[in-house]
């Protein structure tokens, strides 16, 4: 005997669904498998009239049913592990906690009392837990931006610091070069003036010789004692002779030892510019270097790095301050703390 087969109509499913209430979330479930069942059975493009004519709810409260039937049904992941929980939720509850991703909801309901709450308090109750996740990514991503710009902060101090000692072993080497140049400079001006002295004192010796010469010839001249009168032609034309070859191989000499003093001179007045110019290069380095210690620069660039760090702060001490007038007076006692506190350091130090 073969088996009997008993073939559901739309009229069937329809009156099915209209013995369900849908006050309970479990029979609103059903009645969204039910209209799933109703759907596949009505011709295409006849569903919204069929709604309308045939069902006691409206169109969009199929939607919901369907949707509470897709989300939670029975081959569909549970809203929770209790099913008596499930139970005595109402559709309108249901559907608001359709909202949560599905992973969170079973969480939700265990941390909050649902099934006594109203739909408008279970929707601002999920609204203020979006606005407080809303509001945590956004203080971690502000933590984030903030240690990647501390860390990008110190790497850029780390990098200037190396520039830094760069610098002072640059401005080191410098300073020694300018030092030994304004050592050669100024022994090469000492011997300058040892030639000069030297020079002055030839000069000053051969004008003596050639003044005692030309005393020498006009004692001769002079000279009473003649024997005859060709002797004395003789003897003045070889005093005459003898007289101007000295005069002339004197002067010659004198002409020397005053050319080697233009000279002396003007070595001494080129070694005294290059000293001069050694020893201001020498002062230009040493105050170079002086401005370059790392200490002093590091405290530069750190004090540039707290004082932009200042301006942050007071931009978000604005920001607090326009959402909540009553945090001014404790922000700005912390600020004002914060402010002595570096005072006080900087006393301690002086």
């Amino acid at each position: 005997m073969s088996e009997l087969t008993i073939t559901r109509t739309v009229a069937d499913v329809t009156r099915d669904i209209r013995i369900k209430t849908g006050q309970f979330l479990m029979d609103a479930i059903d009645i969204g498998r039910l209209l799933f069942e109703a759907k596949a059975m009505v011709p295409a493009g006849q569903w919204s009239k069929y709604v309308a004519e045939e069902l006691p709810f409206s169109h969009s409260w199929a939607n919901n049913y369907m949707r509470l039937y897709k989300e939670l049904g029975k081959d569909q992941m549970s809203l929770f592990a209790d099913s008596q929980a499930l139970g005595n939720l109402r559709p309108t509850q249901a559907l608001e906690l359709l909202a949560l991703p599905a992973e969170e909801r079973e969480d939700f309901v265990q941390t909050h009392d649902v099934e006594h709450m109203s739909t408008r308090e279970l929707h601002q109750a999920i609204r203020e837990r979006d606005e407080a996740r809303k509001a945590q990514r956004e203080a971690e991503s502000r933590a984030e931006e903030a240690e990647a710009s501390l860390e990008e902060a110190q790497r850029s101090a780390e990098n200037q610091f190396r520039q830094l000692e760069q610098v002072a072993k640059d401005e080191k080497t410098v300073t020694d070069a300018m030092r030994s140049r304004a050592e050669v400079a100024e022994k090469a001006q000492a011997e300058a003036q040892k030639r000069e002295s030297a020079a002055l004192e030839k000069v000053s010796a051969l004008k003596k010789q050639l003044e005692d010469a030309k005393a020498e010839v006009k004692k001769l001249r002079d000279s009473p004692v003649i024997p005859d009168d060709l002797m004395k032609s003789m003897r003045q034309e070889a005093e005459e002779f003898a007289a101007k070859k000295a005069e002339a191989n004197l002067q010659k000499k004198l002409e020397a030892a005053e050319e080697e003093v233009r000279k002396a001179q003007q070595e001494r007045q080129a070694a005294e510019e290059s000293a001069r110019s050694a020893r201001e290069q020498l002062e230009a380095a040493q105050k170079n270097a002086k401005l370059s210690d790392p200490d002093l620069m590091a405290m530069q660039v750190l004090g540039q790095q707290i004082l932009t760090q200042w301006n942050v702060i007071l931009g978000h001490r604005k920001k607090v301050i326009a959402k909540d007038a009553t945090n001014a007076d404790p922000i700005d006692a912390f600020l004002r703390k914060m402010l002595d506190t570096m005072a006080m350091g900087v006393e301690k130090v002086v």
